[in-house]
């Protein structure tokens, strides 16, 4: 009896053994081929692309076995005979594997954060009222943008779209490009006038001179200055010949004269001054002090930021700021004093406004004081040794001199000067073409599709003037082959035109139109082929 039931135990251990180092070896090979699975490529059947809290249906029949390669990614919500759905849970990329009665079936899933679609939609209706064709947008799903991308004539246009966009910048990269900014350069004057030069002449010096060609000077009071200060319009001839006789006469003194050439809507800098060291010392228990040096800008410093309008006229954005050294404060015992402290005291003016080509602005107001210490003392008792100090007095005075004493004004003129505008476009004639027959039962957003790549490409074509001149008609048929994410890959003339400068201005219309906006997102072609006829007829 012992015997039989210690055969049966044994038998029974050695069962339960083999058992657990069968069920040990399948979980080993499980995490095996996970691993293998989840670190190498696979042979994968298809992509999908979800957004975070989208649920995608896959079909199956009688699912045997589900994998994900990384379940904080995406993961399965639910299961039923017929399919499964596969919920997206954050960015990032992994594998799906699933096996049915039909065997196995594999896709790389991509989980993005937002579908960029509709904001696509939305840029492209605002920008279609503006009315630039040149200008289209691309959707990336990856960045959670739209793209802008194509080119402008000029900055004002760009300022338009940015203004249009309004709460969609956020969801946008400018990729604008401004065809020609053109190059503005700037005369500077920055002069010294004694306070009562200009009354010397005659005249108050006002605060703003608006230099123009006119015949004379007129005075015109302007709001928000001090009734002193007022805006004139004199002639550019007789403003410099004034200042060239200030200066002869010693009542003025030019500080600074340079010439800055400036890209349009790009910032110039200039700088009249100096740098002053600045100490700092830091006092640590353990270690003593450290003194660090800072330098700071003193001076007259302007910021001038020229933009060439379409009326050749100049929007100028500046900002000047008039900073001195104060006078050394002491730090510690007067008589033995631990460091040095230089001020600095700061006046700054801002303003933008529009000036003519070679147009004179001239900038004045901002007047320095000057320092004046007498001794005032009582006739013959204030000269007595000792006691002669009880009938003296030191008086201080700001401002309010005369001659050398006299208080200091600082004027600044600027002239800009446009070097080299924005070249015209080359004009682009209404070219009427043929209706574009789309052959072939597609949906109605892949036809509005095809439509809008050939009003881009009609809207950029131009009549070359050699050939408009020598009356060179004809039709020029393109074929074009666009992949999905809006790359031209090939541009072939089907029909030749009869003329090589016309098939050549063709071409490179869509070349420049290139790349165009990607597929509609409902369209599921790889490529698409587009016939685009363009006519050239002088008699348009």
């Amino acid at each position: 009896m012992n015997i039989a039931a210690d055969n049966y135990f044994a038998k029974t251990k050695k069962n339960i053994t083999t058992f657990v180092l069968a069920f040990c070896f399948v979980v080993s090979s499980f995490a095996i081929y996970a691993q293998e699975f989840s670190e190498q490529d696979y042979d994968i059947e298809g992509k999908e692309v979800l957004y975070i809290g989208e649920t995608r249906i896959f079909p199956a029949k009688k699912t045997k076995r589900i994998v994900v390669g990384n379940p904080e990614i995406a993961d399965v919500g639910k299961t039923s005979d017929e399919s499964i759905f596969v919920v997206g849970k954050s960015v990032g990329a992994t594998i799906f594997i699933y096996w049915d009665v039909y065997g196995e079936h594999s896709y790389r899933l991509k989980i993005l954060s937002e579908n960029m679609t509709e904001t696509k939609r939305r840029v492209d209706k605002l920008l279609s009222e503006l009315k630039l064709s040149k200008v289209y947008t691309k959707s990336n799903d990856e960045e959670g943008k739209v793209l802008l991308l194509g080119e402008v004539q000029n900055k004002e246009e760009k300022d338009r779209i940015e203004l249009a966009l309004g709460n969609l910048k956020s969801k946008t990269l400018d990729l604008i490009q401004i065809k020609d900014e053109g190059i503005v350069e700037i005369e500077v004057r920055v002069l010294e006038l004694d306070k009562d030069a200009s009354k010397t002449l005659g005249f108050t010096m006002p605060a703003s001179i608006s230099v123009t060609e006119s015949s004379g000077p007129t005075t015109t009071a302007v709001t928000g200055f001090s009734s002193v200060f007022h805006v004139s319009d004199w002639t550019r001839s007789a403003l410099l010949g004034t200042l060239d006789f200030l200066i002869q006469e010693g009542n003025a003194r030019i500080l600074s004269q340079p010439k800055l050439a400036c890209l349009s809507g790009k910032e110039a800098e200039l700088l009249v001054g100096g740098e002053k060291p600045t100490f700092t010392t830091a006092v640590q228990a353990t270690a003593g002090s450290s003194t660090t040096v800072e330098y700071k800008e003193y001076g007259i410093k302007l910021n001038i930021k020229p933009t060439i309008s379409e009326k050749k006229r100049v929007h100028v954005s500046l900002n000047v700021e008039v900073s001195e050294v104060g006078s050394a404060e002491t730090i510690g015992d007067p008589t033995a004093p631990s460091a040095k402290a230089y001020p600095l005291s700061k006046r700054s003016v801002s303003t933008e406004l529009f000036l003519n080509d070679e147009q004179t602005l001239a900038i004045g107001g901002l007047i320095k004081q000057k320092k004046e210490e007498d001794i005032r003392k009582v006739a013959g008792l204030g000269d007595i040794p000792l006691i002669g100090a009880l009938f003296r007095k030191k008086v201080t005075k700001f401002g309010g001199g005369q001659g050398e004493r006299g208080d200091i004004e600082l004027f600044i003129t600027l002239t800009p000067k446009i070097v080299s505008k924005p070249e015209a476009s080359i004009d682009i004639y209404s070219l009427p073409q043929k209706k574009l027959e789309i052959k072939g039962n597609y949906p109605e957003q892949l036809k509005n599709y095809i439509r809008d790549i050939q009003t881009r490409i009609v809207s950029a074509a131009y009549y070359p003037p050699d050939a408009r001149e020598l009356s060179w008609e004809g039709t020029v048929n393109l074929s074009l082959l666009i992949l999905n994410d809006g790359e031209l890959k090939e541009a072939n003339i089907s029909q030749s035109s009869g003329y090589k400068i016309l098939d050549e201005a063709a071409v490179d219309a869509v070349i420049r139109q290139a790349p165009f906006p990607s597929f509609p997102s409902q369209v599921a072609l790889e490529e698409l082929r587009i016939e685009v006829p363009i006519a050239y007829s002088k008699g348009n």
